[in-house]
C-alpha cells in the first residue's frame, strides 16, 4: 500500500446518530533513517519529538512493522512499541512517539471525535494511563483497517459515515482485547510475530518450520506449540495455511507448505 492520509471536516449541521465521526485516516511506511513525522499533515497534527503534540480528537495508531517508542503525560514510563501494537491517543493529552531511526516502522491510523470515546474513558474501558495494547495480528483487526483504507481512498458518496462506523468497530475490537494485552509481549510471542512477517515475505517458497525455528533462535517444540495456539494462524487443512490468513499479511496469493505444524 502506498503512503497516504485523508483529513475530513466534521459535518456542521448533520445529526451524528453514532456519536462517532471519523475525521482522519492514513497509512505510513517510515523508512530507516527518515525524518518523522513526514511533513504532510495539518498544522494542528504535525509535531516534533521535542515539543510533542496535543490532539482534539481520539486516534488508534496500529504499528504493524518496525520498532519505536511512545510517551504520554498520562503515563509514568516510556513504552517500547513492537509490531502488532495499538496506541490509543486521547483528546487533550500530550504525547509523542516515533520509530527508531535506524529501523523505521509501518503505521496505520484512524481518527474520530464523538461522545462515545468520552463515555468509554469515563467508564474505565479506555484508560489514558494505559494507552498501549500489544494485540498482535488478529485477522478481524487487519480486515477492519483494510476496509477503512478502502473507504478513505475511494471516497465514494457517504463514505465518511461508513468510515465512522468502522471507527466504532475498531474500538470494539480493541476493548475486546482487554486490559491484559497492555504489557510487553513475551519473548515467544515476539518470535511468532517475526515468523508471521517471514512467512508473508516468503509466500512463494516452501519453508521448513524447523529451519524457521532455528533462524529465530527458539526451540522447535516451543515454537510449534505457540504457533498452534494462535487462533488466526491455525491451518484449516494439512500442508496449507488458509489463503485468507496470509493474504492479510502479504496482500497476495499464498502457496506455503507447513505440514509439520498440523499434526
Amino acid at each position: 500500500m502506498r503512503n497516504y492520509n485523508v483529513y475530513l471536516r466534521i459535518p456542521g449541521c448533520e445529526r451524528d446518530p453514532w456519536e462517532c465521526t471519523a475525521t482522519a485516516m492514513g497509512y505510513e511506511k517510515v523508512l530507516p533513517k527518515s525524518s518523522y513525522p513526514p511533513r504532510l499533515h495539518p498544522v494542528d497534527h504535525h509535531f516534533n519529538w521535542e515539543s510533542g503534540r496535543v490532539l482534539s480528537a481520539f486516534q488508534l495508531v496500529y504499528v504493524i512493522d518496525g520498532r519505536g517508542v511512545f510517551e504520554s503525560d498520562a503515563c509514568t514510563r516510556r513504552y517500547r512499541i513492537e509490531p502488532g501494537t495499538v496506541i490509543a491517543l486521547f483528546r487533550g493529552v500530550w504525547h509523542r512517539y516515533a520509530p527508531e531511526f535506524e529501523i523505521g516502522w509501518v503505521e496505520q491510523w484512524i481518527e474520530c471525535v464523538g461522545a462515545v470515546f468520552d463515555r468509554a474513558t469515563s467508564a474505565g474501558l479506555l484508560r489514558p494511563e494505559r494507552p498501549v495494547s500489544h494485540v498482535g495480528f488478529p485477522q478481524e483487526l487487519l480486515q477492519a483497517y483494510d476496509r477503512c483504507h478502502a473507504l478513505a481512498r475511494q471516497r465514494s458518496i457517504g463514505f465518511q459515515s461508513m468510515l465512522s462506523t468502522m471507527g466504532l468497530h475498531l474500538l470494539a475490537i480493541l476493548l475486546r482485547a482487554g486490559p491484559g494485552c497492555t504489557g510487553a509481549p513475551r519473548p515467544i510471542e515476539q518470535k511468532i510475530r517475526e515468523a508471521q512477517r517471514m512467512l508473508a515475505q516468503h509466500y512463494r517458497e516452501e519453508l521448513d518450520m524447523q529451519e524457521l525455528a532455528q533462524k529465530l533462535n527458539v526451540s522447535y517444540s516451543s515454537f510449534r506449540r505457540a504457533f498452534k495456539a494462535q487462533p488466526d494462524l491455525v491451518p484449516l487443512r494439512k500442508n496449507n495455511l488458509t489463503r485468507a490468513q496470509f493474504e492479510q499479511l502479504s496482500g497476495r496469493t499464498i502457496r506455503l507448505h507447513v505440514g509439520a505444524f498440523t499434526g
